[in-house]
């Protein structure tokens, strides 16, 4: 068995990575991996100030930002999402949370909403009217900051697929594959060879 190993590892490992490369080749050439699209909107929190404050610090910051990001992932604000985006493949908000996600920090007033969607014209709505609602429903609920609209999600940006990752993956997958396959060949050979004996015995 280890001398069939010795003399195949080194095809092995050429034979795996050509078929990985050409299966990168085909997949790109007809496009054949999922695409999903990415869409941003953009708010801006404005804290109200008091007279004897003359400036936020980031932890003030933080809290806000924190609180706005909470407020996105409730089921209550996603219920009415899911409502006003009236997409028969949303109606459970449940499914709309692995498609969003708030970006923010404890230095920037910008709190960005980001929608990843296979479709792009979905994403656009959708990014859009969680935009609307989280100034909406965040000035009405937090009344140390304020929400004003930065940008609405206009364009689309695609996401893609490393190239050089999907061939290391590949690579492996075809490896293990060839190996298994050399491994179950030779098993049956030492079998086919055993029983060979013990008839002529």
């Amino acid at each position: 068995m280890m001398a069939i190993l010795k003399k195949s590892i080194i095809p092995i490992i050429l034979l795996a990575w050509m078929t990985a490369f050409a299966s990168v080749v085909a997949v790109k050439y007809f496009d054949l991996l999922p695409k999903t699209y990415v869409v941003q909107s953009q708010l801006v929190v404005n804290p109200k100030i008091t007279d004897k404050e003359d400036s936020v610090n980031s932890m003030d910051l933080l809290k806000y930002n924190e609180n706005y990001s909470l407020l996105v992932y409730s089921s209550s604000f996603l219920d009415k999402v899911a409502e006003k985006f009236n997409n028969e493949q949303f109606k459970d908000p449940l499914k709309l949370k692995p498609k969003i996600k708030v970006l923010y920090s404890a230095t920037s007033q910008v709190l960005t909403l980001q929608v990843s969607m296979d479709n792009e014209q979905e994403g656009i709505k959708l990014s859009n009217i969680m935009l609307e609602e989280l100034r909406t429903e965040g000035n009405k609920l937090f009344t140390h900051s304020d929400l004003s609209v930065l940008s609405h999600a206009v364009t689309t940006n695609e996401l893609t697929y490393s190239t050089s990752l999907l061939l290391v993956i590949l690579s492996f997958v075809f490896f293990a594959i060839y190996l298994s396959a050399v491994l179950f060949y030779g098993y049956r050979q030492r079998h086919k060879h055993n029983q060979n004996k013990k008839r002529r015995s």
